[in-house]
């Protein structure tokens, strides 16, 4: 959604985070696959599955030079590559409350952040059962 509004750099960097967080519980199945290619659409970017930097790597060097609301996208759209299975495993909960703290994002704001995605995520399977007519 506001991944455009992301630096070059910040892109690439977004992207092997979220091929990292995505590959997190052991599966990176043809649905996660699916999910970075349209978010390397969505960013005007070479799509790519393979992650270039490991998490922790891609982590520091996306914080340099980073605005508030370049952090807040980070923390949202990663937040929307592991719910968008539908399940917020353990492994995936440990990796978006590091980015959350290296990001320096309060605690409250993730939550809320989760919060959020979770109920577009219901909205969107809502207007896919109307438009089906379900």
């Amino acid at each position: 959604m506001f991944l455009a509004e992301l630096k070059p750099e910040q892109k690439e960097l977004f992207l092997d985070l979220g091929i990292c967080l995505s590959k997190s519980d052991g599966c990176f199945d043809e649905s996660e696959q699916k999910i970075i290619i349209e978010m390397c659409r969505e960013m005007g970017v070479k799509e790519r599955i393979d992650n270039r930097f490991e998490f922790k790597d891609a982590l520091i060097k996306i914080k340099e030079n980073i605005t508030e609301r370049e952090k807040r996208i980070i923390l949202l759209e990663t937040a929307g590559i592991v719910l968008a299975d539908g399940k917020f495993s353990e492994d995936e909960e440990i990796l978006i409350k590091d980015i959350s703290e290296e990001l320096q994002i309060e605690y409250d704001c993730y939550n809320d952040v989760i919060e959020m995605v979770k109920e577009l995520y219901n909205v969107y399977s809502k207007i896919g059962k109307f438009l089906s007519g379900k």
